[in-house]
């Protein structure tokens, strides 16, 4: 298959920007203190609304991580699913 043809990837992984990690670290720290749940439950609403895999150390190194390093940035589809499952609560 030609590569100009290629169908584009639906769940392709994409690179959260610095600026938007830093954003999404803030937010996620707001939405983690305002909901008053646990890490585990955070964590749980994640997965059942972005259908991904996630865990408390990931949420942790998300929270505390540094926004330069590509792997502790938050991506922008942990954030859209923890806003939509704290609002069906």
């Amino acid at each position: 298959m030609d590569t100009n043809n290629r169908p584009e990837r639906v769940n392709a992984k994409v690179t959260t920007s610095v600026e938007t990690a830093r954003k999404n670290k803030n937010k996620l720290r707001e939405l983690v203190e305002t909901a008053g749940l646990t890490d585990a439950e955070i964590v749980h609403i994640v997965m059942a609304e972005s259908m991904r895999p996630c865990g408390v150390r990931t949420l942790k190194w998300w929270l505390s991580g540094d926004e330069q390093k590509k792997l502790q940035r938050c991506p922008d589809w942990a954030i859209k699913a923890l806003e939509k499952g704290l609002r069906r609560r």
